[in-house]
């Protein structure tokens, strides 16, 4: 169970760290990160992002507004330029989002533009400092109070 607690803030911490590191809010980091949680049979919490696929643009920042240059986007609290793109609903279940043409192309093809991967947010060093705090700082605490906890159950008193 300790194992488990741990994770779980860890988890949270990631999100926290992530979401700052992107600008975009919580709830939408937390659908790419993973947590195998720890069983008697194997004593190992695991926290990974498994999803390599990269945020769309109008994920990042949902208030993203056409003109006649282009976008305006806020990332990383920037407000952006972006010339020539667009947004629209491309598909029949109602996605939207920026695209650009590709350069030089009169009308098609075109692509989605899209910001980083969690996954790759989730490897730089910023993210696994605030993790490892976090597990270090974490990790004793919710260890002993587990086991004041099993022992209280067992019918121990301090």
């Amino acid at each position: 169970r300790a194992l488990n607690k741990t994770a779980q803030s860890a988890q949270s911490t990631a999100i926290k760290t992530i979401a700052q590191a992107i600008g975009t809010p919580q709830k939408v980091i937390k659908p790419f990160l993973s947590r195998r949680l720890a069983q008697r049979q194997q004593l190992t919490a695991v926290l990974s992002a498994p999803h390599s696929r990269r945020l769309p643009l109008l994920t990042i920042d949902p208030q993203a507004r056409q003109n006649q240059r282009g976008v305006m986007v806020r990332a990383k609290g920037q407000r952006r330029q972006l010339d020539h793109a667009f947004i629209a609903v491309m598909m029949k279940n109602g996605h939207r989002g920026i695209y650009a043409r590709k350069s030089g192309a009169a009308r098609l093809p075109i692509r989605e533009l899209q910001g980083p991967s969690v996954a790759r947010v989730f490897q730089q060093p910023v993210v696994q400092t605030a993790l490892h705090a976090t597990i270090d700082d974490r990790w004793s605490v919710v260890l002993d109070h587990e086991l004041q906890f099993a022992l209280h159950q067992q019918g121990y008193r301090r």
